[in-house]
């Protein structure tokens, strides 16, 4: 019988099948082995079905969790969060790609201090190729903390979806992601935000080259599901401004910069909301 596995990846997808047989292949290729793979289904009508339970007939680490049509990442990945079998969850949006050695860091950070959380550093791409990643040479890396001034700010390194590692029990604790339209597409600074904000919770950053490609918003990207892209980036800039007030008004010890950084960008970002509410006529 193989042991439990110690990393639930957990990968939404909807209508993607050759792009999300490239992400799984990335999952397949990781050096720490010890991980199952919940590819949780929106409703796909293409071959999506059919190719998942492919992959898992030669790789049972692989699972199909189907569902109903949701319409936003967020279902699918409570789902996943929810079927996971292992301590520790994995994000992995289906147009992404890791580097091989992915978990294998990350999970070196969690055995080397104690966390509920680490993420990995990312660069991002556009069009139909990821770049290759750097060749890794298998040296120690060196781990830094992720804050939550730097996530309400998105200073680096601001944690991307499909870079992180998170405790299962935290996720569940708390509800896992925002499933409401109001923080389309932000739904993941919303649940960092309140991951951050929980006395004692700690997010580390494994520093050096990127283990993982990210790629930038396009008609296709999984951002886009269901995206009328003008008036939801005016509703995600409100959201995101939303969360920063709410955070920070229940953070009255933020130090005297990070409070002058936050108010500044809270009022860019207002300004630039307004000014998008006026250019399309609203």
């Amino acid at each position: 019988m193989s042991a439990p596995p110690r990393v639930s990846v957990v990968v939404p997808t909807y209508n993607r099948a050759p792009l999300l047989r490239g992400a799984l292949a990335t999952v397949a290729a990781q050096t720490f082995p010890a991980w199952e793979c919940l590819v949780c289904d929106d409703g796909s009508s293409d071959g999506t079905l059919d190719l998942v339970r492919e992959i898992a007939r030669g790789d049972p680490r692989f699972r199909l969790v189907p569902g109903p049509r949701f319409g936003l990442p967020a279902g699918p990945r409570n789902r996943g969060i929810r079927a996971a079998h292992a301590p520790w969850v994995a994000f992995l949006d289906d147009d992404d790609v890791w580097h091989p050695r992915k978990l294998e860091h990350q999970v070196w950070a969690l055995e080397r201090e104690p966390a509920d959380a680490v993420s990995a550093r990312y660069r991002a791409f556009r069009g139909d190729t990821p770049p290759p990643f750097e060749a890794d040479d298998g040296a120690p890396r060196t781990l830094g903390r992720i804050g939550l001034a730097g996530v309400l700010l998105h200073h680096p390194p601001f944690p991307a979806t499909p870079s992180n590692i998170i405790a299962r029990s935290a996720l569940l604790e708390l509800g896992g992601f925002d499933e409401s339209t109001a923080y389309r597409a932000v739904e993941d600074l919303d649940l960092w935000s309140r991951l951050l904000s929980r006395p004692g919770f700690r997010w580390l950053a494994v520093e050096g080259m990127p283990l993982l490609a990210y790629r930038e918003l396009g008609s296709d990207s999984i951002s886009a599901w269901d995206h009328t892209l003008e008036p939801d980036v005016i509703r995600q800039r409100w959201a995101i401004l939303e969360i920063m007030g709410r955070i920070i008004r229940g953070r009255p010890a933020l130090g005297t910069a990070e409070w002058r950084a936050l108010i500044a960008a809270m009022r860019d970002r207002a300004d630039d909301c307004a000014a998008r509410c006026r250019a399309v006529g609203w």
